[in-house]
């Protein structure tokens, strides 16, 4: 309620001792201390607090690989997740390679009634987008709408979003 009411630092001091007491009675392999984990870098990155966010997203997500392997569902969000950090620390060499793998992991494992692999394919449209490489952003902004409209039609909020990114994209010289 704190973090969604963006009292950030009092649902930082929260993350942090919910954490240390989950670590010290389930161990960091509990899926409520992975949780943590990820709940705790969420709130740093929201705060800019990136260089520590970092850290609490790859403890997540080398914990959750080490247990269910490197195309699990819930690696593939964490790998996501972390791909977007790594665009917002300027680090896109490393977004991009993240996402991209991310995107054939969840393009391979995942149903075809799943949206996440659009909800990828848009992080990925957008570091391409941050590095300057237009033509490759806009081709795979193509490709998640055209998956979000398949599952959810062209009125979806999810579609109308990707839509208005493209074209803020397309603006752009």
């Amino acid at each position: 309620m704190l973090q969604d009411d963006r009292q950030h630092a009092a649902a930082e001091a929260l993350f942090r001792e919910v954490l240390a007491e989950r670590e010290r009675r389930l161990g960091v392999g509990d899926v409520l201390t992975r949780n943590s984990l990820n709940n705790l870098g969420l709130v740093l990155s929201l705060q800019g607090k990136l260089d520590e966010a970092e850290v609490h997203y790859r403890r997540a997500l080398d914990v959750e690989r080490g247990l269910f392997g490197a195309d699990a569902f819930d690696v593939l969000v964490l790998a996501h997740n972390l791909a977007g950090l790594l665009r917002k620390r300027d680090d896109l060499a490393g977004a991009e390679a993240l996402a991209r793998d991310t995107v054939e992991r969840a393009e391979r494992t995942l149903s075809a009634a799943r949206y996440e692999p659009a909800l990828f394919r848009v992080g990925l449209a957008q570091t391409l987008q941050r590095q300057g490489r237009k033509a490759e952003a806009l081709a795979e902004f193509d490709r998640a709408r055209e998956r979000l409209v398949g599952l959810f039609g062209a009125e979806d909020a999810r579609v109308q979003k990707v839509d208005a990114m493209r074209a803020a994209l397309a603006q752009e010289p």
